[in-house]
């Protein structure tokens, strides 16, 4: 594999949450076409389980009443990435945005913006992205993985069923990128990984 890629990918990159309005937020959200987020409390309950916002939700509604919301939560990866993660907070009887849900890098609030299409596919919803690099391996990188997101979503076929990838998407996708074959099958087999959660 290109020592260039190799170095790329295994570069630690500082990540955070979007916790309030910022140029970059505000610059994102008109570029996207979103709804203008709002702060919700970041307040995770032990008994919720990281990654499974949507689940959590529902149990506390099921618990508590009040609402189920999704949308888009908004994350930066230093240098290199603002994107969008799909999610689900809790609304109070009161009206109060609570996430629930524990995450790996804790806010103290996070930025919420509303969207219904999110409840089509829940986790599976494409992320809106906004590359904050020019480096053009990055953006290969980038553009490659870009498109594994929409080459999964178009092949979902509903909660807790194997999605059936077609490879010559795949291999079409890194050559649209201008990613080298050996470093597409890497980031393909680790995307695979993460889907099916090994």
């Amino acid at each position: 594999m290109d020592a260039e890629y190799t170095r790329l990918m295994q570069t630690p990159r500082r990540a955070r949450i979007l916790e309030t309005q910022s140029v970059l937020l505000s610059n994102f959200v008109a570029e996207h076409k979103l709804a203008v987020p709002q702060w919700a409390f970041y307040r995770p309950l032990e008994w919720c389980e990281q990654g499974v916002c949507f689940i959590n939700v529902e149990k506390q509604v099921q618990k508590m009443s009040g609402s189920a919301l999704v949308g888009w939560m908004f994350w930066e990866v230093e240098n290199l990435i603002a994107y969008t993660e799909a999610h689900s907070i809790w609304v109070t009887p009161q009206g109060t945005w609570i996430d629930i849900t524990p995450h790996s890098l804790p806010p103290k609030r996070v930025m919420f913006s509303p969207d219904p299409r999110v409840a089509e596919k829940r986790g599976y919803t494409i992320p809106f992205e906004t590359p904050l690099t020019a480096n053009p391996k990055e953006l290969a990188l980038h553009r490659f993985s870009r498109s594994l997101s929409e080459i999964w979503n178009r092949h979902f076929v509903g909660f807790n069923k194997e999605i059936d990838i077609p490879m010559n998407e795949v291999k079409d996708a890194a050559k649209a990128a201008g990613l080298p074959e050996d470093v597409a099958k890497h980031l393909f087999e680790k995307r695979g990984r993460w889907s099916s959660g090994l």
